[in-house]
């Protein structure tokens, strides 16, 4: 097509040792999801994609013209710790104190180059939904679900095509961020066919 793409990179799956050192380093337990997901499939993902300069989208979707799919065991413990730095100077300084309450009991994953993150919200038992967190408090984005669990967010995420990570990309397969990523919205599927893997 003319873009390009970085080079893909699957790395085996974690040991329980590996496992055991990132949660040692930041003093919690990794979800039960999410640490299977590393001890089973890969302990790192990463690809990176962009559409050819000029690259004629539908207009719902034009916005969507780069993406991929990262994570890292190993990177994680600098994104948790710079969501716990930045979660300390929210709760510190926002007067609001519901807004502040959503950057806490999280795990950040990964950190995007305009300083928002993806984490797994560990603040309830038996649940572990992945949301997004703005780091200005975007109010249409910050908190929003973007999968019920890791696995779950990442399938769908792999399923609409990786756009983003960035909420502006997403936006258009989320349903007004009203519900978590969709694969079959209307808007995915005119994405996919757009770029030919439909």
């Amino acid at each position: 097509m003319g873009g390009w793409t970085d080079e893909l990179i699957v790395e085996a799956p974690a040991t329980e040792a590996e496992i055991a050192k990132v949660e040692g380093e930041l003093g919690v337990s990794l979800p039960p999801v999410m640490r299977n997901s590393f001890l089973t499939f890969a302990r790192v993902i990463s690809i990176g994609w962009q559409l050819p300069d000029g690259f004629k989208l539908p207009e719902t979707v034009e916005e969507a013209t780069w993406g991929g799919i990262e994570y890292s065991l190993d990177d994680m413990i600098d994104s948790e710790l710079q969501r716990r730095d930045w979660a300390g100077d929210v709760i510190a300084s926002w007067e609001i104190p519901e807004e502040s309450i959503t950057w806490e009991n999280k795990i950040a994953f990964l950190t995007m180059a305009n300083g928002d993150y993806l984490a797994v919200d560990v603040s309830t038992p038996g649940r572990e939904p992945v949301v997004y967190l703005s780091h200005d408090g975007n109010e249409s984005s910050h908190y929003y679900v973007l999968g019920d669990d890791f696995d779950d967010f990442l399938t769908r995420w792999a399923g609409v095509g990786s756009p983003g990570p960035e909420s502006w990309i997403m936006a258009p397969f989320t349903h007004g961020f009203t519900k978590p990523l969709d694969p079959d919205c209307e808007n995915a599927v005119l994405w996919r066919k757009a770029v030919g893997i439909s």
